[in-house]
C-alpha cells in the first residue's frame, strides 16, 4: 500500500456528507492529498416527453449542483484545490467505477446519525460501494473527528486481514500513533469440558494473531499492544474502542471468524451502524492482486 494521496469523496448536499467533507479536507490540506469530490444524480426510467424529461433532469440535477458548489465553497475558503464531479446513474455504481477511473487510493463517506444510519445501511450506498469496491472506503460519523493518533485495528487473523494490518501499520507509522490490535473470540464458554477446550484454543489463536501483528509493529517501529476480548464480535469491538479511545476502527471486508459476517449481515452493520469514530475498511487484498 502506498500513501494516500488521491481521494474520492461523494457528496449529496446532506450535513452528513459534508461534514465527511470538511473532515477529509483537513485531513487532505495537511498531506497535500488530491480530493475528488463527486455527486450522482439519481437515473430517471420513466417515459416522458423530451420537453418534460429536460426539464425533469435539470430538476434531478440541482441538488447535485448545489452541493458540488458547497465543496468549492468548502475548499477554497483552505485555499485548496479540487476536482468535482457530476455523475448520473446507480450511485454505489458511479462510487465504484469512478474510484476506480480516478485511481483513488481511498474512498471517503459521510454517514448520519447513528439512528439514522441503522437505516441507511440496509440497503445503503456506503454498504454497498463497500461491497463492489476494490479501493478502500473510510466512512465518517457525523460529529465524529477524523484523526490516526490511536488507531484499533480488528483482525480475526485471516489473510483477509493482513491487508488490513498492513495499511493500519502504514497509517500508524505515518502518525506517530499508538496502534490496538483486537481479537474477538467469538465464542459463548460451553459448559463440557470438550467446549472448554475449544474455547481456550480460540483464546490461545487469539493471542498469537495480535501477538504476530504486535511484533511487526515494533520492527516498523510502531507502538502496538494487543487485546483479545470474547463476546458477540461487533459489541467487543465498539467497547473495545470507547475504552481505548481509538480514533479510528480499521477492518477488513472480507473475513472469517468473528467477521465472517461482515457485509453480509450484523456485524458489519452494526459495527457500521454504532460506531462514533470513523470506521476505515480495508478493501483490496493485495494477496490476490
Amino acid at each position: 500500500m502506498g500513501r494516500l494521496e488521491r481521494l474520492l469523496v461523494p457528496v449529496t448536499g446532506d450535513e452528513h456528507s459534508l461534514y465527511a467533507l470538511d473532515q477529509i479536507l483537513e485531513f487532505a490540506a495537511t498531506r497535500k492529498c488530491r480530493v475528488a469530490v463527486l455527486s450522482v444524480v439519481p437515473p430517471y426510467t420513466g417515459d416522458l416527453g423530451s420537453s418534460a424529461l429536460a426539464d425533469l433532469k435539470r430538476l434531478l440535477r440541482q441538488p447535485s449542483e448545489l452541493a458540488l458548489a458547497r465543496a468549492l465553497e468548502m475548499a477554497n475558503a483552505r485555499g485548496m484545490d479540487i476536482d468535482c464531479l457530476c455523475e448520473e446513474g446507480e450511485p454505489f455504481e458511479v462510487i465504484v467505477d469512478t474510484a476506480r477511473r480516478l485511481k483513488a487510493d481511498l474512498v471517503a463517506m459521510g454517514v448520519a446519525d447513528r439512528s439514522a444510519l441503522g437505516r441507511l445501511v440496509r440497503g445503503n450506498v456506503p454498504l454497498r460501494t463497500i461491497g463492489h469496491s476494490d479501493r478502500d472506503v473510510l466512512l465518517v460519523p457525523q460529529g465524529a473527528v477524523l484523526g490516526f493518533r490511536s488507531i484499533l485495528l480488528a483482525t480475526d487473523g485471516s489473510r483477509y486481514c493482513t491487508y488490513a494490518a498492513v495499511t493500519a501499520l502504514q497509517l500508524a507509522r505515518e502518525h506517530d500513533a499508538d496502534l490496538h490490535v483486537l481479537y474477538v473470540a467469538d465464542l459463548a464458554f460451553p459448559d463440557s469440558a470438550e467446549g472448554q477446550l475449544a474455547a481456550d484454543m480460540e483464546v490461545e489463536h487469539g493471542r498469537a494473531v495480535v501477538e504476530a501483528i504486535a511484533a511487526r509493529a515494533a520492527q516498523e517501529g510502531v507502538r502496538a499492544r494487543g487485546h483479545v476480548a470474547q463476546g458477540e464480535a461487533a459489541e467487543r469491538i465498539l467497547a473495545t474502542a470507547r475504552r481505548l479511545g481509538a480514533e479510528c476502527l480499521f477492518i477488513a471486508s472480507h473475513g472469517k471468524g468473528g467477521l465472517a459476517r461482515l457485509l453480509l449481515g450484523s456485524v458489519a452493520e452494526e459495527v457500521v451502524a454504532s460506531a462514533h469514530i470513523p470506521v476505515y475498511v480495508a478493501v483490496r487484498d493485495r494477496l490476490r492482486r
